[in-house]
């Protein structure tokens, strides 16, 4: 009968040893948590951060030490990278590793200093691609465009579709809208010549009139 225990000198089967050293394993790995920025260093993208989860310890819930000098991952490949600024508040998604990494973040050495430790807390490196609440979603989401946003509330940054149209957002309105309409207003516009041969008959049109409407036209047409 379960929590009576066997009659005699052993009162577990080994089944049930088996299943206590797996759990026991299993939860001594890290996996995946969240994290809040407390410090950024831009210079080596590391941040000091304070881990958002309350492990229980001799059955009471405890805070987590800061971890410090924490490797802070960005998107970055072919030469090129996509950066944001990092801010105190942010949140990060931290995931461990198999392995030791001090010496490959130190000498991009990929032997391991450590060659017991796996899964370790001190091998925590953070992301900017989670950590963030499902209670405080992005503001504004476009759910029909690519939208490369620039600041919280999604007003300024460069929105694009699936169509090829395009959008580029600043404090003074869609660059697009306006260099548009500005080569629209150079089309439409015309000379008036004060001195010369031509001096006095009405206005001119400009030479390359034609040619300037179709580049407003098209970018009219790529206009979001």
């Amino acid at each position: 009968m379960s929590g009576s225990g066997y009659i005699g000198k052993t009162t577990n089967r080994s089944a049930t040893l088996a299943q206590m050293h797996t759990q026991s394993e299993r939860e001594s790995l890290w996996g995946e948590i969240d994290g809040e920025i407390k410090r950024f260093y831009p210079e080596k993208q590391t941040a000091d951060i304070q881990p958002l989860h309350r492990p229980i310890h001799n059955g009471q819930e405890i805070t987590m030490p800061m971890l410090l000098d924490v490797p802070v991952n960005f998107p970055r490949a072919g030469h090129g990278a996509i950066t944001s600024p990092i801010v105190p508040g942010d949140r990060v998604r931290m995931r461990s590793k198999m392995r030791s990494s001090e010496k490959y973040h130190s000498d991009d050495d990929a032997s391991m200093e450590d060659w017991t430790r796996s899964y370790h807390l001190a091998d925590m490196e953070a992301f900017i691609d989670g950590g963030n609440s499902a209670s405080d979603p992005i503001k504004n989401f476009d759910s029909e465009n690519t939208h490369l946003r620039f600041d919280e509330e999604g007003r300024y940054g460069i929105r694009g579709s699936k169509d090829g149209k395009y959008m580029i957002e600043g404090c003074e309105g869609n660059i697009y809208d306006l260099v548009a309409t500005a080569l629209e207003l150079i089309a439409d516009d015309g000379l008036d010549v004060k001195t010369g041969s031509s001096a006095g008959k009405g206005i001119h049109a400009l030479e390359n009139r034609s040619e300037l409407q179709k580049i407003a036209a098209k970018l009219r047409a790529m206009a979001l």
